[in-house]
């Protein structure tokens, strides 16, 4: 009688010790899947950045041309001005 005692008990025993193996497996698990969201949350966050950089950079480089360009157009206007009234 005191065999199956001890056999039903190491039965017990060896259960619980799988069940919460089983647990432990099951929340690393979980953790890996929240580690991998964090990282590819993360890398579309630089992406936005670089892509709204990469954006704001070809804006500044319109303007600048613009602005460029409007200058040019001053220069001209003054050069002619300055040969209409003979000024050189």
């Amino acid at each position: 009688m005191c065999g199956r005692y001890v056999y039903r008990e190491a039965e017990k025993t060896k259960l619980l010790i799988s069940t919460q193996h089983q647990k432990v497996v099951e929340k690393d698990a979980e953790t890996e899947r929240k580690k991998a969201v964090i990282e590819a949350e993360k890398e579309a966050l630089v992406a936005k950045i670089q892509f709204d950089q990469k954006i704001m950079e070809k804006e500044s480089l319109q303007r600048m041309s613009q602005i460029e360009g409007k200058f040019i157009y001053y220069l001209v206007l003054v050069n002619n001005c300055k040969g209409e009234v003979g000024i050189v």
